[in-house]
C-alpha cells in the first residue's frame, strides 16, 4: 500500500465511506457520528438537523465527516446562536447549513501567524485545489467561501482534510514541509489562533 506525506492511503487505494457502507449494506447516516457538542449539545443538534433538512443526507454526511476529521486532529467546534440558522465554527471557518463553507480570512489577518499575507494565501491556494473551489487572491482580507455540495466527492474532502491539517499545524507553531511531509517546531507556537474563533 502506498501512503501520502500525511500518512493516508494514496488516492487510488482509498475506499470512500459511501462505498464502505454499500459493501456492508449499511445506511450511511448510521455510520457518520454527530460532531463534537461544542459549547452546547442542543445547538449542535439544531445545526445537524438544519444541515440534513436543507442539504440532504449525502451532503450532510460529507460535512459531518469534515467536522469529525477537524476534531480528530485537535480542532474544536462551536455553534452559532442565531434564531434563523445555526452555523458551526471551525476557528476561522464557518459552515452554514444553508450551503456555504466560509473562510474568514478577515479574522485571520489579525492573528499571528496568519497575519502574514503569504500564509493566508497559501491556505487559500490549498483550498483552491478542491475541484470547483476558486477563492480569488483579492479576497484575502474578506470572507469568501464555497458550496457545501462540493464536499460530496471523497477527493474534495481529502483535499480539504489536508488543507485543514496544514492550517492546524501552522497555527500550533509547526512548519509543514511540502516535499517530505516532515514537520519542525518553530520557537513561537501560536495558541492564540487555536483558542479564538
Amino acid at each position: 500500500m502506498t501512503f501520502t506525506e500525511h500518512g493516508r492511503a494514496a488516492q487510488s487505494q482509498r475506499i470512500s465511506t459511501t462505498e464502505l457502507a454499500a459493501l456492508i449494506g449499511a445506511d450511511l447516516d448510521e455510520l457518520v457520528p454527530d460532531p463534537a457538542p461544542g459549547q452546547d449539545p442542543e445547538l449542535r443538534d439544531r445545526f445537524v438537523q438544519q444541515l440534513k433538512d436543507w442539504q440532504g443526507d449525502e451532503i450532510a454526511s460529507a460535512v459531518l465527516m469534515v467536522l469529525n476529521a477537524w476534531t480528530q486532529m485537535g480542532g474544536t467546534l462551536s455553534y452559532g446562536v442565531a434564531a434563523s440558522e445555526t452555523s458551526c465554527f471551525l476557528l476561522s471557518r464557518t459552515v452554514y447549513p444553508s450551503g456555504k463553507f466560509e473562510i474568514v480570512f478577515q479574522h485571520l489577518r489579525v492573528r499571528v501567524p496568519f497575519d502574514d499575507d503569504a500564509l493566508r494565501d497559501e491556505f487559500r491556494q490549498r483550498l483552491n485545489k478542491i475541484e470547483g473551489v476558486d477563492l480569488p487572491a483579492v479576497k484575502l482580507d474578506f470572507r469568501p467561501g464555497f458550496a457545501l455540495k462540493l464536499l460530496r466527492q471523497p477527493q474534495a474532502r481529502d483535499v480539504l482534510f489536508d488543507a485543514l491539517e496544514w492550517f492546524h499545524s501552522i497555527a500550533r507553531g509547526e512548519k509543514s514541509s511540502r516535499t517530505t511531509g516532515a514537520r519542525e517546531t518553530t520557537s513561537q507556537p501560536s495558541d492564540a489562533v487555536l483558542s479564538r474563533a
